[in-house]
């Protein structure tokens, strides 16, 4: 990596990610996509500025030059790290097109008949970049407008749920208690084999959840600016932004997909070992947490019909990941219910 141009923070997430990676500054991502990204996730975290435990924080974000699908907070010195894998980015949007490209998937967004069918892949985590690139060198990009504006609103709809989810790893001090308890300063999404994590898998469940709620928050909050005509609305996706209802259950649609791209197994057993909650619990949080804000901060006395909806969004995820992956849908995420 030649680092002869680079600022004193790009330099430093490269030493500090060197293990996974270093910084990624290679050409396989778009160059657009990757520095809408990058300045997405600084809008949001300076948005937050104004709070004031975040106010002197000094946070940088940046890609890590790793294939596999994870996202890592770190800290050195003063300074804390927010790195998503390049993979992410590239398995993220070829899962998206994948679904919108399809004829048979979310049909009820845009114009499916303009769409083919599409190859089903045998694990839609695929984690062998060149696999996909070998074996599945298809064109994915969707011919209907509103199915490609839809495939960009989930793309940013998740970059936002995992740059938030991260954050909140800062500000609410996991970081720093991960330093201080363990003498380690990177948590992981996904926890790698060579690295030293929590002893307590349900210790480090609560603190995810607990990230999860802030994004949930943070999200719930860009909807609700959206809704007043702060953030514009590309004209092709007003339809599903009529109201509360029709807007989270668009919304849901991504976070849910985001929660089985991470990670699809639901099997009880996987509370007791997993870094990570499984989906389920992850998608009963949102439910819980949208009567919450819904009531307390956005006044929306009846939420029973919006969850309701947000539960069709699930069933509806789980439909498209067993047309286009062999692993099939998942239902006991639903059980809970």
């Amino acid at each position: 990596m030649n680092l002869r141009g680079m600022s004193d923070q790009e330099i430093e997430f490269n030493h500090l990610f060197r293990e996974e990676g270093g910084i990624y500054r290679g050409k396989i991502v778009e160059q657009t996509q990757f520095h809408s990204m990058l300045f997405l996730a600084d809008k949001l975290i300076e948005g937050f500025k104004t709070s004031e435990r975040a106010r002197d924080l000094d946070i940088y974000v940046d890609v890590i030059d790793n294939f596999s699908i994870n996202a890592c907070v770190g800290k050195k010195g003063e300074r804390y790290y927010i790195g998503i894998n390049v993979g992410v980015l590239v398995l993220l949007s070829n899962m998206l097109f994948r679904m919108f490209s399809s004829n048979s998937i979310l049909t009820e967004v845009g114009d499916a008949s303009k769409e083919r069918v599409t190859r089903k892949i045998h694990d839609a985590q695929i984690r062998d970049i060149q696999t996909l690139l070998d074996d599945f060198n298809e064109d994915l990009t969707p011919q209907d407008e509103t199915r490609l504006a839809a495939a960009s609103f989930f793309f940013k709809s998740i970059i936002e749920f995992i740059v938030l989810h991260e954050y909140a790893h800062i500000i609410d001090g996991h970081i720093d208690y991960c330093i201080d308890t363990i003498r380690v300063c990177k948590l992981f999404e996904i926890q790698p084999t060579y690295a030293v994590g929590f002893d307590n898998p349900v210790f480090q469940q609560t603190i995810e959840l607990q990230a999860d709620d802030f994004a949930i928050f943070g999200c719930l909050h860009l909807l609700h600016d959206t809704q007043l005509g702060k953030f514009p609305v590309n004209p092709l996706l007003k339809p599903y932004f009529k109201d509360w209802k029709s807007t989270l259950q668009f919304w849901y649609l991504p976070i849910y997909t985001y929660f089985r791209f991470f990670g699809h197994l639901n099997q009880p057993h996987s509370l007791k070992k997993s870094s990570h909650p499984i989906p389920a619990v992850r998608s009963y949080l949102v439910l819980e947490s949208l009567d919450h804000f819904l009531d307390n901060d956005f006044h929306l006395p009846d939420h029973e019909e919006v969850s309701l909806s947000c539960i069709e969004s699930i069933f509806k995820i789980e439909d498209t990941f067993d047309q286009m992956s062999e692993q099939g849908k998942d239902l006991k995420a639903l059980v809970i219910y």
